[in-house]
């Protein structure tokens, strides 16, 4: 077996004897990447000089051992980026070796890529449960204060996405130390047989290597094959056309799923085969290891639309099986089911009686396709052209049928993506709670009404009755993931973190296969101070789709949170290069921040404001930047006046969100307006006592105000509730306390 080993930003292949940082080759040469694969393949053990010395250079060694294995780690650090000070993946140990300190994964490679000189014990992974995905996203962004500020990092709180569909979207950030915009971790289908090593011996000779290791968690299970539904495809090219077939094939994949529910088979939806670039049947395979590819396409003419599908086994590129369904326009309802009905025919396994299965509730509306073709815009949110058109669809269905419950709840989610993602306006969440309020009014049982009100509510700070509108829906729809995400937001707002938690991890549960419910997985453990695993859960969202922009960046705010700013540099550049956004650069602004580059980091906040000039964080973060900057803090007054006007607007719509009152409050101060910063930093201390990035803004205002006693005592806390002391070592604003023993034995802490 050849093995793939995984460390931090870094994959270490053993069989072309390649290492990787963030997909990128780097030089290593050989007698290093050996003395590399030997420590990391013992991770945790501690390996001596002597052994490295008899299974790398071997027993005979005619040239200067130690200067040469000096040499090796030396070359080892330099590309890991690491310090023997104060190491993050190779300890020495003086007089013994060494010892490879961070976490390490083996992945088994593909049987072709295998040698037969390298073996390896493994474990057959557990079986991930069948589910139909939703699409999710988060942001973070940056914020600090001036003179008696901190850089601030932010992951991404994404928005639930509505039910009827549509993939989650940015939202709030959150905020520790310099405002940044994370967004999640690389996620691995279980069947891609993920190992903890817990102790391996690599022996390097004579062209021969042995990998043996002890496996944790072995856990043993049935395979169950795996179909991914491909997104269909119009023979028009417009975006109308394109957006009727997006939304065809999410309301075809909810029924076949619904049908086939007790079919065998785990289901990847369009959705989530769109968001992770998987475009082919080759692609499905390399990338999710599935056995079957459904795919299809639309195309109308005149009152005529024509469905053709066809499943292919993506193990040996066949066809199994190719179905044409030709119908009305003017009922799709029925279309749907016939497509269904045709499809249930050629899918693998028992398949339940079609008919019965999939019959459709009531006739269709006469607003249906206007619908659809909402669903399907709303697909690609992101694009603020989509928005628009869906709002426009929508609204259209409404004209032709101001009873389609559905409809209602499907422009209520518009609505919120506008207010959330983009910074509409309080008007907009307005909008979305008459919407879905109507949609309830119309059918109480609607499951996406109650995730929209649900929203509504969190987004209001009613976090109770947040919680009671997705009980419902999950009750109404046990595998919406949206609903379960927004109900850990208000657990999480309500502090019942257990049940945040569990919430989240029943969205994992649910959709083992979908990048977003990692991300906020990630994002909810980043929040709660717990790094370690919230940069697992990114790299496993980033595996599952590693070309979405997003997630790169919420790896880099979390990155520079603790720390780590060389890689959260790597990271958010790599972002940045999938997509220019907001939450990358203004995280990317932070990392340089934290560095002290305040010329570079005001350009790249400046940068970042100019991709959304609603986001206060940005601003706030700016006016940090500039302060540093003798000859630029009067720039610095104005970017925290805006900053302080957009952020009180959004807590004059959640008076109960402490982070934000927070962010006032730091704006306040370095407006030297002290009534309102202590008004306000009062506020959110009373609101969330124990959070404890609300602890270091408190920190950041009685700073300002030259109380250092309770400055020190603010930091205390903060670090007592999980908050950073690198961040707070980071952040200018407290240099003068460097000589404090207070604040050195608080900066000293890990």
């Amino acid at each position: 077996m050849g093995y793939l080993l995984r460390f931090g930003v870094f994959e270490l292949n053993l069989v072309t004897e390649e290492l990787r940082k963030f997909g990128t080759p780097i030089k290593l040469p050989p007698q290093p990447f050996k003395v590399l694969a030997l420590l990391a393949s013992q991770a945790g053990q501690v390996v001596t000089r002597e052994q490295i010395q008899l299974q790398v250079w071997g027993e005979e060694t005619y040239v200067d051992f130690e200067q040469g294995m000096n040499q090796c780690i030396k070359q080892i650090r330099n590309v890991l980026s690491d310090s023997a000070d104060t190491p993050r993946y190779i300890e020495t140990l003086p007089r013994r070796g060494y010892r490879f300190i961070a976490p390490v994964e083996a992945q088994v490679l593909p049987s072709e890529q295998q040698p037969s000189n390298i073996r390896l014990v493994e474990t057959t992974p557990p079986v991930p449960n069948p589910a139909v995905a939703e699409t999710g996203s988060a942001v973070v962004s940056g914020q600090d204060a001036g003179r008696a500020t901190a850089a601030k990092i932010l992951p991404i709180a994404h928005s639930p996405a509505t039910v009827i569909g549509i993939p989650e979207h940015p939202a709030a950030t959150t905020q520790a130390g310099r405002n940044l915009a994370p967004q999640a971790s690389s996620g691995k289908r279980q069947d891609r047989r993920k190992i903890l090593v817990v102790a391996a011996v690599l022996l390097f000779g004579a062209g021969v290597g042995f990998l043996t290791q002890r496996l944790l968690r072995l856990n043993i299970a049935t395979h169950r094959e795996t179909l991914v539904v491909l997104p269909f495809e119009a023979a028009e090219q417009d975006s109308a056309s394109n957006a009727l077939a997006r939304g065809l094939s999410e309301s075809i994949t909810g029924k076949l799923v619904q049908a086939h529910n007790q079919g065998g088979l785990e289901w990847i939806s369009a959705r989530e085969a769109r968001d992770m670039g998987v475009k082919t049947d080759e692609d499905a395979r390399r990338r999710l290891h599935t056995d079957y590819v459904l795919e299809g396409s639309v195309q109308r003419v005149g009152e005529r639309v024509q469905v053709s599908s066809s499943l292919v086994d993506s193990r040996t590129h066949r066809q199994v099986g190719a179905r044409t369904v030709t119908g009305d326009a003017r009922d799709l309802f029925a279309l749907e089911d016939q497509v269904v009905e045709q499809i249930l025919e050629i899918l693998p396994g028992e398949n339940p009686p079609a008919k019965t299965s999939v019959s459709s509730a009531g006739t269709q509306s006469p607003g249906y396709e206007a619908y659809l073709r909402g669903r399907g815009y709303l697909l690609e949110y992101e694009k603020p052209e989509n928005l628009d058109s869906a709002i426009a669809d929508f609204n259209h269905a409404l004209e032709m049928d101001p009873n389609f419950a559905p409809a209602h709840a499907g422009l209520g989610q518009a609505y919120w993506i506008g207010y959330d993602l983009f910074n509409k306006g309080k008007q907009w969440l307005d909008q979305s709670a008459s919407q879905c309020q109507q949609a309830l009014q119309l059918d109480a049982n609607l499951a996406e009404a109650h995730t929209c009100m649900g929203n509504f509510y969190s987004a209001s700070g009613k976090y109770e009755k947040a919680v009671q509108e997705f009980r419902r829906s999950v009750e109404l729809d046990a595998d919406d993931a949206s609903a379960w995400r927004g109900l850990g937001r208000a657990y999480d707002k309500l502090d019942k973190t257990s049940e945040a938690e569990a919430a989240y991890k029943k969205a994992v549960e649910l959709h083992p296969h979908y990048w977003a419910v990692y991300n906020w997985l990630g994002v909810f453990y980043f929040q709660r101070a717990r790094y370690s695993e919230a940069v697992d859960m990114l790299r496993k969202a980033i595996e599952l789709a590693p070309e979405n922009h997003r997630l790169y960046g919420n790896l880099g705010g979390i990155y520079v949170q603790i720390g780590r700013y060389d890689d959260a540099i790597a990271v958010l550049r790599r972002s940045i290069e999938l997509r220019p956004t907001m939450n990358a650069y203004s995280n990317l602004g932070t990392a340089c921040f934290y560095t002290h580059r305040f010329t570079e980091a005001a350009e790249t906040y400046r940068k970042a404001t100019q991709l959304d000039d609603q986001d206060w964080l940005s601003w706030g973060n700016l006016g940090d930047a500039l302060y540093w900057i003798p000859a630029r803090r009067s720039e610095a007054a104005q970017a925290y006046q805006t900053a302080r006007k957009l952020a009180s607007a959004r807590l004059s719509v959640n008076p109960n969100d402490a982070s934000t009152a927070a962010d006032v409050a730091v704006y306040s101060a370095m407006l030297d307006d002290k009534h309102a910063a202590l008004v306000n930093i009062n506020r959110a201390l009373s609101l969330a006592p124990e959070n404890g990035d609300v602890l270091f803004r408190a920190a950041l205002v009685y700073n300002h105000f030259g109380e250092d006693d309770q400055t020190l005592a603010s930091l205390k806390k903060a670090v007592e509730h999980g908050f950073p002391p690198a961040t707070i070592r980071d952040t200018p604003d407290f240099d003068h306390l460097h000589n404090t023993p207070a604040y050195v034995t608080l900066v000293a802490k890990k």
